[in-house]
């Protein structure tokens, strides 16, 4: 059993990145003493949440993976949770 602790993750309006296309999620990295987190778009949800925050997730992780394939391993791990059952819940 892992004992890392989770990113926090910040569920708020995102807007549109710098080509005009809707922000799902962004992974910002640890900057100085403050650690890394992910944020959410608020009209993110069901699996779409699920498949941004684990995509979030691996830019975080593997910041060397190109973006095709951090996309790829987004939708195939979301796709698998998804179907064995795993939801999320909200946290408040």
């Amino acid at each position: 059993m892992t004992t890392r602790k989770p990113y926090k993750v910040v569920v708020k309006k995102l807007g549109k990145d710098e080509q005009g296309y809707k922000l799902h999620g962004l992974a910002i990295y640890r900057h100085g003493r403050k650690p890394a987190r992910i944020e959410i778009d608020e009209t993110v949800v069901g699996q779409d949440k699920l498949e941004t925050l684990i995509h979030e997730t691996v830019h975080l992780e593997a910041p060397y993976l190109e973006e095709e394939a951090v996309t790829d391993i987004g939708e195939a791990v979301a796709v698998q949770l998804w179907a064995h059952g795993y939801r999320l819940t909200e946290v408040k």
